[in-house]
């Protein structure tokens, strides 16, 4: 990773904490006192052509996660068109969000592209005490090539 790749992620992550942990009290952010902020980084290669799916960190059974912002970077081999989306959990119902995902870096080393996305959200995932919130990256197009994503979400945790 280049220094200024390096520096962008350790912007987005600072951002995110910012606007989980730093942007005001609770209360004042509409959220109740007893709310626990939520954030998580992590990375994964999908290898050869198929689809990732990586839940990062469990929800306790009793909570449900409110999903305020995602931060994603993707690398790709060159001519490869990364998806992206990050899936919900409510009430047993689940959907999968597609991330637009925006090209920044067209000659990364080694023949790789890089893709960005940061938003903001609004998605609930409830917890089952086993896993997280799901992201799933790949590619449109056939290849073989791995790709490799990036995370960072956050938002709160609320009681069921």
């Amino acid at each position: 990773m280049t220094p200024q790749h390096r520096l962008a992620s350790w912007f987005l992550l600072a951002a995110a904490t910012f606007l989980t942990f730093g942007a005001g009290t609770a209360v004042a952010q509409g959220r109740a006192a007893r709310d626990i902020p939520y954030a998580t980084n992590f990375s994964f290669t999908v290898p050869g052509n198929s689809i990732g799916l990586h839940s990062p960190d469990a929800i306790p059974l009793n909570k449900r996660l409110v999903i305020e912002f995602v931060s994603v970077s993707v690398m790709a081999q060159s001519g490869d068109k990364p998806v992206l989306f990050l899936s919900d959990l409510v009430n047993g119902a689940g959907r999968n969000y597609w991330i637009p995902l925006t090209l920044v870096d067209a000659a990364a080393p080694g023949g790789m592209e890089v893709y960005r996305a940061s938003q903001l959200v609004k998605l609930y995932h409830d917890g089952d005490g086993v896993s997280g919130p799901g992201v799933q990256c790949g590619r449109y197009y056939s290849t073989f090539a791995p790709v490799t994503c990036s995370f960072t979400i956050s938002g709160y945790l609320v009681d069921k």
